[in-house]
């Protein structure tokens, strides 16, 4: 499964998560995944091997915040997808 980083993907992410009022515990069950993760990949760190978001899960993400995929990723194209 292709993957997504970019600069400040992680805060970015918090603040759309902030924004409605989810908390990472509640975003993780919605997404099916654990709080860890979703703690994770909010982190603001240089690694993006390890904060790259999976491109399904960042389509999911869209749907939960109600945004399209170039506002939540900067730059965004569909070739990002691999």
């Amino acid at each position: 499964m292709p993957r997504v980083w970019t600069p400040g993907q992680g805060p970015r992410l918090k603040r759309f998560r902030n924004a409605i009022g989810l908390s990472q515990e509640a975003l993780a069950e919605r997404l099916d995944v654990s709080w860890i993760t979703v703690w994770r990949r909010e982190r603001p760190d240089h690694r993006e091997q390890i904060r790259a978001v999976p491109v399904n899960i960042m389509r999911r993400l869209t749907v939960i915040y109600g945004v399209t995929m170039a506002q939540l990723i900067p730059g965004y194209t569909p070739a990002l997808e691999g």
